[in-house]
């Protein structure tokens, strides 16, 4: 049903589009099929309006078990040319996501400026420094959801490569599974932030047990210390 209503679309110029998968009630598994007819709208969607989307929003609730999007799928809808929003809740994706970022052409970066990527625990999550080749290659990008898979590997930055960023992102929406033991880790994680996000205004938790929200306040206050520290050096006279 869901697929035929997309085909009665009458637009040349579809700009936006919203598709939420529910569980019709009664069946035994009634995710998989209708997960397949999800697809099939969403494909349908990329085929016809492929140069004129800029936003798309794709939702699941509460599936019988967790329901992950095609490679082809996710591939697809990261290339559309004028993408600007893109929202993926409920659903999971390979985390192998970060790959279009990390191989993006510099003549043709992309255009997000929301990009909101599954928080749902059954989610893989990226890693650290999938956060740097996402924003490279996103310079308009402003707000960012992503589960990240551990807090383990971090990126360290030494003079003079990788260099600091100086990108515009103000929010970023984050959360993983298990806290790190270590302070010192914390504290790299926070600088690792500060070099890529020198304007950011929020680090906001997904706010459950599962995505570790606590510790993820205090790396946000830690990154704000950064950016009050970098603005009283930034006033001190000099001698």
């Amino acid at each position: 049903m869901m697929q035929d209503i997309v085909e009665i679309l009458y637009s040349n110029s579809l700009s936006d589009i919203t598709l939420e998968l529910l569980d019709p009630p009664g069946s035994i598994n009634p995710a998989i099929p209708a997960s397949r007819r999800f697809i099939a709208s969403m494909d349908f969607v990329m085929q016809h309006w492929a140069e004129t989307i800029k936003r798309v929003t794709l939702l699941v609730k509460d599936p019988v078990s967790p329901l992950t999007l095609p490679k082809d799928t996710v591939d697809n809808i990261i290339r559309l040319p004028f993408l600007k929003y893109l929202d993926i809740n409920g659903w999971c994706v390979d985390s192998k996501i970060v790959s279009h970022f990390i191989n993006w052409d510099s003549q043709k970066p992309f255009k997000f400026q929301h990009l909101q990527l599954p928080d749902n625990i059954s989610s893989p999550g990226l890693p650290l420094s999938g956060l740097r080749s996402i924003v490279e290659a996103s310079p308009e990008l402003v707000s960012l959801r992503c589960r990240l898979k551990n807090l383990t590997e971090v990126p360290i930055y030494s003079v003079p490569a990788p260099a600091p960023l100086s990108h515009n992102l103000k929010v970023l929406t984050v959360g993983n599974s298990t806290p790190s033991p270590d302070p010192q880790n914390v504290l790299e994680i926070a600088r690792y932030l500060n070099v890529l996000f020198p304007d950011l205004e929020k680090i906001a938790t997904l706010d459950s047990v599962e995505q570790n929200a606590e510790q993820w306040r205090y790396i946000g206050s830690l990154v704000k210390m950064f950016q009050t520290i970098r603005l009283d050096e930034k006033n001190r006279p000099s001698v």
